[in-house]
């Protein structure tokens, strides 16, 4: 769709005019009245270490403006820290140079009394780093640049392991069209916008989504032009379990949109008061341990299961359609999350078993790990062996 451990709570800190002088702790000041002039808050509370070939964390700071007076963002930096509070190493945005790092910022703005969005613009580092604690600062000006405040936040992010067996939902060469990283819709969710604030939206329920996409040998979409839907190697592709489950939530009966001249022409007309109709046709299953699994945009009238069905790992259970806020590629839109509410829950990490990597000529097993936006993955074996396996392993136990 388009639109473990140690938790971190929402964190308000507060700025003072003051600088930090050590340089490896950052600690929140407090304002002469306790009350602070820049809240930040850390959004989700529970930050999730990604872990494939790179490490990744995937969160926002919300920001509000508690003065009267317009603030402007001039700088961000960030101290990674191990687990022994020794420096790992730092990182920055600021005004230095002609065309400055931080304007790569969309909105650096701080409207009097007013709130912003800031997507984590350091979000990813090299595999094996000793990533325990992330400490950023952010500097506030006037209008006439003079600083302000100097907000600390500190963020302490939690490996995160997918306990369910998941494996990909789809046969044959998939690409990653979209997944969450730094540039992805799926992680760029602005709770400021008006459009999110309708939604009445308080934290980014596709977080860690990926949308896949079935491809020809070559990793095309479609044939000839893709001007109709039947041009698309995806569209009425079998959508199997990606892990045993029991269905928890159903959307069956919304018709395709309709793709001409290179337009989309919807289905059924797209409700922000029903935030639901935006994933069209849609299966959730509850994978018994505080996982769910969630896969969107299904064919209208090829849903296999009902409400209450128990499924197994590798059971056909809808095809690719066309459904919902699609966007004008066809593609089914997976998401793990920590409940059954396709909206209400939160998106989780989730590590695929058993696939291929395709990059080029060559190809690499990857047994469990997450994937990337621009992947292009194979699962191994038919959704039938995969599904004799996980009933033997089932026997076993």
């Amino acid at each position: 769709m388009r639109v473990a451990a140690i938790t971190l709570a929402s964190l308000f800190v507060l700025s003072t005019a003051q600088p930090t002088n050590s340089p490896t702790s950052l600690q929140a000041a407090t304002h002469d009245q306790d009350t602070p002039e820049v809240r930040i808050q850390v959004l989700p509370k529970t930050v999730y270490l990604e872990q494939g070939e790179n490490q990744y964390v995937n969160f926002d700071f919300l920001v509000e403006n508690q003065t009267d007076k317009s603030l402007r963002l001039e700088a961000i930096r960030l101290l990674v820290l191990d687990a022994n509070n020794k420096l790992v190493t730092r990182r920055f945005l600021d005004h230095n140079a002609l065309s400055p790092s931080i304007h790569t910022l969309p909105q650096r703005q701080l409207p009097p009394k007013g709130s912003i969005s800031i997507f984590n613009p350091f979000h990813t580092f090299p595999a094996g780093w000793p990533v325990a604690k992330l400490d950023y600062e952010l500097v506030w000006a006037s209008e006439t640049g003079e600083v302000q405040f100097r907000s600390q936040v500190g963020v302490r992010p939690v490996a995160y392991q997918t306990r369910t067996n998941l494996e990909l939902p789809l046969e044959g060469r998939l690409l990653v069209y979209d997944g969450h990283d730094f540039y992805s819709h799926h992680r760029r969710i602005d709770l400021t916008h008006p459009i999110a604030r309708q939604l009445k939206m308080k934290f980014n329920p596709m977080l860690y989504a990926y949308d896949f996409c079935v491809t020809g040998p070559d990793g095309q979409l479609y044939k000839n032009k893709g001007e109709n839907l039947e041009e698309w190697f995806g569209f009425g592709a079998p959508v199997y379990a990606p892990a045993d489950g029991q269905v928890v939530d159903v959307v069956a009966n919304i018709p395709d949109n309709i793709l001409k001249d290179g337009r989309i022409h919807f289905g059924r007309e797209l409700l922000l008061e029903n935030p639901k109709s935006l994933a069209g046709n849609f299966v959730v299953m509850d994978h018994g341990n505080g996982e769910f699994s969630t896969i969107s945009h299904l064919k209208h009238g090829s849903l296999k299961v009902k409400k209450g069905e128990t499924v197994r790992k590798g059971q056909l259970i809808a095809e690719l359609g066309f459904s919902g806020d699609t966007g004008v590629h066809v593609h089914i839109h997976y998401q793990l999350q920590n409940g059954p509410d396709v909206f209400a829950a939160e998106s989780l990490p989730a590590y695929f078993s058993n696939y291929r990597r395709i990059r080029g000529s060559r190809t690499f097993t990857v047994r469990r790990g997450p994937l990337d936006t621009g992947d292009l993955v194979e699962a191994m074996g038919s959704p039938e062996k995969r599904r004799k396996a996980a009933d033997g392993r089932a026997q076993v136990r």
